[in-house]
């Protein structure tokens, strides 16, 4: 049968199984007619599995369509090429989904139509970035008071248009008692509110608040004598 090497393909199936010459005992006292069976190949079952992938928000994934493991190729088959989409990818995609999964098909090679081909998906994993809001250094005069409107700070690391709208900022010097001694006091950021916030590591770095002394001027009194 053409069908008996490893190398047949499916396409050809069925394959003729062609019988003759046949040996045995009294064979000579036959009139032997032969009639030809089928060689039926089946597909292989080839499996395919998107590499899992990981990224920080913020950052896009580009699939190169060679992030995947291969199981079942023969025959040195090969494939190529398979296309990979995730929901994940964007760079907007949000932490809160993560996982997301990378979704395989569509497979390109040499000898795949020998295979029935499945696709396995695998996961894309969202890491927080990383987001740091520093409280404003400020200054003061002693028997000032000092007020925080939540503004007085400065983000890095914001990503797709979110923002901080607002940090709770807190100092022991901003009271009108707070003394000169005890300068310069920790402004402390804590308790940011803003939008996709969710998606970030927040650290907070604390600013210093400097008080000066106050003028004072001390006139003696006039006397006579």
């Amino acid at each position: 049968s053409a069908g008996a090497a490893a190398t047949s393909t499916v396409a050809g199936s069925p394959y003729t199984i062609v019988p003759s010459g046949a040996t045995g005992t009294g064979l000579a006292n036959y009139t032997i007619s032969y009639v030809n069976a089928s060689l039926t190949l089946s597909a292989a079952a080839l499996t395919i599995t998107a590499n899992n992938r990981a990224k920080t928000y913020g950052q896009t994934v580009t699939f190169a369509g060679t992030e995947f493991t291969p199981s079942g190729l023969v025959n040195a088959d090969t494939v190529s090429t398979v296309t990979l989409t995730s929901s994940g990818a964007a760079a907007t995609a949000s932490v809160a989904g993560s996982p997301y999964a990378i979704m395989p098909s569509a497979a390109t090679g040499t000898g795949l139509a020998n295979y029935s081909v499945s696709y396995v998906d695998g996961t894309l994993t969202l890491n927080p970035a990383l987001l740091t809001i520093t409280a404003n250094n400020r200054a003061k005069t002693y028997g000032e008071s000092v007020t925080f409107a939540g503004t007085e700070f400065t983000p890095a690391g914001l990503v797709n248009a979110d923002t901080v709208s607002s940090v709770t900022l807190t100092s022991s010097g901003a009271a009108a008692t707070a003394s000169v001694a005890g300068s310069p006091y920790a402004i402390v950021p804590s308790g940011a509110t803003g939008t996709g916030l969710a998606n970030y590591s927040v650290s907070y770095v604390i600013g210093s608040l400097s008080l000066s002394p106050a003028a004072l001027t001390i006139t003696a009194n006039n006397r006579a004598k």
